[in-house]
C-alpha cells in the first residue's frame, strides 16, 4: 500500500511555506496578516509554527531549514497542520468559500480523485477547505 503523502510533488512544504500557500489559496491579504494583533499573530501563525516544527526566526543552524521531507512529514507535524487546517481557515476569512471552488483555487488541476470526491461530499465548508489544507496535494511543492 503506498503512503498517501509518497510519489506526488517533490518536496514537502515547510511548516511557514505551507501557511503561506494556504492565507494565499484563502485571499487572506498581507494586511490583514500584519494587522493582527499580538494574541491572534500568536494563536493562528506563531503557536502552530511551533507545533509544526518550524519555530519562526529560529533556524537550527546557518544553513537555515532542512528541507528533507522526514523532517516534516512526522506524526507530530502532520497532526499540527491537520489541526490548523480544519481551525484557522474559518477564523481568517468569513464566509468561507466554497470548497469545491477553493478545490480549484488551491489546486487547479492537481487535486486527485479521491480529493475531489471528498471534498465535494464534505458536510461544511470549515470540513471541505480544511481537507483541501490537510491534503497531501497541498502540502507538496
Amino acid at each position: 500500500m503506498a503512503h498517501p503523502f509518497g510519489g506526488k510533488g517533490t518536496k514537502a512544504r515547510q511548516p511557514f511555506d505551507f501557511m503561506v500557500a494556504a492565507f494565499r489559496a484563502l485571499g487572506v491579504s498581507p494586511d490583514a496578516i500584519l494587522s493582527a494583533s499580538a494574541r491572534e499573530m500568536k494563536r493562528l501563525i506563531l503557536d502552530p509554527l511551533q507545533a509544526m516544527g518550524q519555530p519562526f526566526h529560529q533556524a537550527p543552524g546557518p544553513d537555515g531549514w532542512p528541507e528533507a521531507e522526514a523532517d516534516w512529514i512526522t506524526p507530530q507535524g502532520l497532526a499540527a497542520r491537520i489541526d490548523w487546517a480544519m481551525a484557522a481557515p474559518e477564523r481568517l476569512v468569513r464566509p468561507l468559500p466554497d470548497p469545491r471552488d477553493f478545490l480549484r483555487t488551491a489546486l487547479g488541476n492537481r487535486a486527485g480523485e479521491r480529493l475531489t470526491w471528498a471534498v465535494g461530499a464534505a458536510e461544511s465548508a470549515r470540513d471541505g477547505v480544511g481537507l483541501v489544507l490537510a491534503s497531501p496535494d497541498f502540502n507538496r511543492r
